[in-house]
């Protein structure tokens, strides 16, 4: 019975798994998947790749987006960086910055916040350099739902990847 039981529980987690990411934008320099949560969006911004808007109540106050942005080779990744977190003005503040290992690409994360007098806003984001480009990955969330959209958020991060 207990091996019942768990064959059951292993082919419920399988499924749920397989179905996660059923969506895809594809281009040709990156690809990122994505769940039924989530609508895309195309950017009329300059740079912006594009949007990924929460389509749920939980997520509805939440936004993802990509933006590439050139690299210059006088100055390493670690000053870029540095540079990007002195950019903050006064009613931001950075809560982390912290340089990974991740399972397909190494990045440097960085979380601020943002104080808009009535609410907080929270900018989750991933700097991967990859041949003379820095790629932003950008969540950006209502710091109220921010804890229970960051495991969903850094699930869609780990599927990006660069051609």
């Amino acid at each position: 019975m207990k091996r019942i039981f768990q064959l059951f529980i292993l082919i419920f987690i399988l499924h749920s798994c397989d179905n996660k990411f059923d969506n895809v934008i594809d281009n040709s320099s990156y690809k990122i998947h994505y769940n039924n949560n989530w609508s895309v969006e195309k950017s009329e911004i300059d740079n912006v790749e594009f949007y990924l808007i929460g389509n749920d109540s939980l997520n509805k106050f939440c936004n993802i987006n990509l933006n590439i942005q050139n690299y210059t080779e006088n100055q390493d990744f670690k000053t870029f960086i540095e540079k990007s977190e002195k950019q903050l003005t006064k009613n931001e503040k950075l809560v982390s910055s912290k340089y990974k290992s991740g399972y397909k690409l190494n990045y440097q994360e960085m979380i601020f916040e943002k104080d808009y007098g009535e609410f907080s806003v929270l900018y989750l984001q991933r700097f991967i350099l990859k041949d003379l480009k820095v790629y932003v990955l950008t969540c950006t969330c209502e710091k109220d739902y921010f804890d229970e959209n960051i495991n969903d958020v850094n699930n869609i991060f780990d599927t990006f990847t660069i051609k």
